[in-house]
Order: structure tokens, then sequence, then C-alpha cells
């Protein structure tokens, strides 16, 4: 269910990344040897985890129902919706994505589909100059990454697709997305770096990494020049070495920086999951999910 995410460290089975139980402490604890006590054990967190498997996947069905049973408030062409700072409201995301993954109704896919056109011709109005840079760009990112016709998550679920339209504003805000941050090694000189806030520094980080890798899909934009001589195709393979080293980094010497915040993290989180399960490189997914495991645990500790 790519909606949310994978159950951090399971490899079995597709559920929601909101269980917060980590798989990798139920298989440590359940391994004693191999004696009868062990066997035992380990019986007994099998039927833990799947039993967080299932509550995993009704509470995901239940939330999809409730997103996608509100009403989508259309951007609008003269981007009334935003606010000062290019922020639009959050449950309109989350309506829209829910609503295109579900796909039970083609009028509401389709008015799902015009809002994503509408918000990338709000983020990034006219032809040129720079892309605003709300908060929830992630939400955005997971959008065009799982409903354009280039996605392969679309050879195996029944998604909506996103309309011509839609997919090339999305497509045209993104390559000026990617443009505007110019090479990372300028903005970014280290994995340490810091730009701007974490938070906001996580967001731009993955939601560039997510859009090159899907632009390059499309071989009208893979071949396109970004800042630095590169092309998308380039700055996708050189975004995928940072996000990885980046992953082991945070996990051995420091997962946040602003860790346990309650201003910020409904804001960083959505943007490392999408790691988990969005990007093309397996490794990188591999090391999110391992890494996801890692930083709930010291998640829970910081409450």
């Amino acid at each position: 269910m790519p909606l949310l995410g994978h159950t951090p460290g399971c490899s079995a089975a597709m559920t929601p990344a909101l269980v917060l139980f980590p798989c990798f402490v139920a298989s440590a604890l359940a391994c004693n040897g191999g004696d009868a006590t062990g066997t035992r054990a380990a019986a007994s967190y099998d039927i833990i985890i799947a039993d967080s498997h299932a509550r995993a996947a009704a509470i995901f069905a239940s939330h999809c129902q409730q997103l996608a049973s509100q009403v989508i408030v259309p951007v609008g062409d003269n981007c009334t919706a935003f606010d000062a700072r290019g922020g639009i409201q959050l449950s309109s995301y989350g309506t829209a994505i829910a609503t295109l993954y579900l796909h039970r109704n083609k009028t509401q896919s389709a008015a799902a589909s015009e809002f994503f056109r509408q918000l990338a011709l709000c983020l990034g109005p006219g032809v040129s100059g720079p892309v605003q840079q709300p908060l929830e760009m992630a939400f955005v990112a997971r959008a065009f990454a799982l409903f354009n016709r280039q996605s392969p998550w679309l050879q195996e679920k029944h998604f909506a697709t996103l309309s011509s339209a839609a997919e090339a504003a999305m497509q045209a805000m993104f390559f000026r997305y990617l443009a505007q941050f110019g090479p990372i090694e300028q903005r970014f000189p280290t994995i340490w770096s810091q730009y701007g806030s974490e938070n906001r520094d996580v967001v731009e980080q993955t939601s560039c990494f997510i859009a090159a890798q899907y632009l390059s899909l499309d071989p009208m934009y893979a071949s396109q020049m970004l800042p630095g001589n590169r092309t998308v195709a380039d700055v996708a393979v050189l975004w995928d070495n940072f996000l990885y080293e980046w992953l082991k980094a945070r996990a051995t010497s420091g997962f946040f920086i602003e860790l346990g915040s309650g201003s910020y993290w409904y804001r960083t989180w959505p943007a490392v999951l999408n790691l988990l399960d969005l990007p093309l490189s397996s490794r990188v997914r591999k090391r999110a999910k391992m890494f996801v495991d890692l930083a709930m645990v010291e998640a829970e500790q910081a409450r």
C-alpha cells in the first residue's frame, strides 16, 4: 500500500508506515538460541507482528476512506487557496492523493487530477522563475511519483493516473524546482550541511531526489540540462548517492537535529517516509527501512 509506505523493517507485507512497532525489535527478542523457549517466544512475536499488520491495514483502509470522502478544495487558477508563504490546506493534499489511490469514481479522480494541475501551476507560475516551496512538498512529490504515467506503481496497482495536462504541469514545475537549487555540492557541501532548518532541508532534499528520479524516466526530461552542466539523469544519480550516505550518517551519528519537535516532525517524517517505497533505487529503499526502524525507537525514547 504505497500511499503511506511500508511497515518499518518488514518485507513480507505492504502496510502503512503508521505502524510504530519495529519488526527488528520483535525479531531480536524472539531469537533465543533455537531452544524450546526461543521457539515459543518466536511464535508469540510472530503473532504480535501479524496482529500489528492486521490492525495497520484496518487503520489504513479507514483513513483512506475518510480522506477520500472529503471534498477537494480547488486551488483555483488564480491560486486563491494559497497563503502568503505558498502553503495550502493540508487536507486537500491528502484528499486528492486518497481519491486517486482508491480510484472509485472517475469524476472525483478527475477533480483530484485537476487539483494537482492547478497546484503545479500555482507553485511554478509562468514559464520560468522560482518555484514556491510549501513545507508540504513531500506530499506533492508522492503524488507525482505514484500517479504519473511513467510510474512503476501503475504496473502493479489500479490507481488513477494524472491527466496529461496535470502530468505535464507537474513535470515542468519539478524541473524548475530542481533547477533553482543549483548544484547539490553548493547548497549541501556535506551530508551535515544545513541550508535552512532541518525540516525544510529534509523536505527539499527528498523531494528533489524523488523528482529527479521520476523525471529521468521520461526521455524528454532525462537529458535536459540543469545548473552545473548536468542532465536530470545525472542529478538523479547524485541525489541517490547523497541520500544513501545521508541515511547512514544520520543512523550512526545522530538521527535528527529537531528530535521530538512537535512543530516540525509532521513535516519531516512524511519526507523521510517517502524514502521507504518511492525511490527507484533499491539500495536507498533498503537503507531507509533500516533507518526508520532505528529512528522510531529513538523517537519513542525522546517522547
